[in-house]
């Protein structure tokens, strides 16, 4: 068994198998939640990738379960923090779509439906070309605020870390 700092993991090759100690520790969601995506890490990303690229070629080698944990982990900080237009610009909208579907995985359907929402209102292709940028434009930013102030008012990722552990476990 190996540990890394106070993650403990089998050494075994599939997710389950250090998420399964991870949960067995007894700790609160919040607490596993984030000993998961440090497990994730550890296992994944010992050495930091050279470049955005690089990051999202590799997450596209990980598990089911860890790529939805990846996705949703950058969807919860960013949207809480920068709400749906600043998660679209800070990342491209590059794992907008793959979110989404990560969201309803995990049994979160009102917050993959105010995703969905606003990836109509980002005017976001389904299929994004090799070289799709995300822009602001101005005549979106009173929709945006509008879809903003109902999420946050309907609070759809309340439960969030206890939806992703429930879907490990």
């Amino acid at each position: 068994e190996r540990t890394s700092g106070n993650l403990c993991f089998p050494n075994c090759n599939s997710f389950m198998s250090y998420t399964t100690c991870i949960l067995s520790k007894g700790l609160s969601a919040h607490a596993a939640y984030y000993e998961i995506l440090d497990g994730i890490w550890a296992r994944h990303f010992p050495v930091t990738e050279r470049g955005y690229e690089e990051f999202w070629r590799k997450v596209s080698t990980l598990s089911t379960g860890e790529q939805a944990c990846v996705v949703a982990n950058e969807y919860y900080g960013e949207t809480n923090c920068n709400g749906f237009e600043g998660y679209f610009l800070n990342t491209n909208c590059q794992q907008a779509h793959q979110t989404e579907k990560a969201l309803r995985l995990f049994g979160l359907d009102q917050a993959a439906e105010f995703l969905r929402k606003a990836l109509i209102i980002g005017q976001v292709p389904n299929n994004l070309p090799p070289d799709f940028f995300y822009e602001w434009v101005e005549e979106r930013k009173k929709e945006f605020k509008k879809v903003d102030k109902e999420y946050r008012r309907s609070k759809p990722i309340h439960g969030f870390h206890e939806a992703v552990v429930n879907y490990i476990r």
